[in-house]
């Protein structure tokens, strides 16, 4: 309740928005779990990312999974 400073636990720090695994853009919505895992719809992005509990990287459970083309 009077916490001084916070930890990112999903998303970019500074807040750079993006499609990677690790990435939201237009957060909307977020859910915790029971165990304190993190669901996050994330709008422009058209998907649900998870966190699980501890990680750093989000997985898409829901929506449009983005991946990159290697040339």
């Amino acid at each position: 309740m009077n916490a001084l400073t916070g930890i990112t636990i999903a998303g970019q720090a500074n807040g750079t928005a993006g499609p990677s695994v690790s990435d939201l853009d237009r957060p909307t919505d977020l859910a915790i779990d029971s165990t304190g895992n993190v669901y996050i719809a994330d709008s422009w992005n058209h998907r649900i990312q998870f966190w699980e509990n501890g990680t750093s990287q989000g997985s898409t459970i829901a929506g449009i999974i983005t991946f990159t083309i290697l040339y």
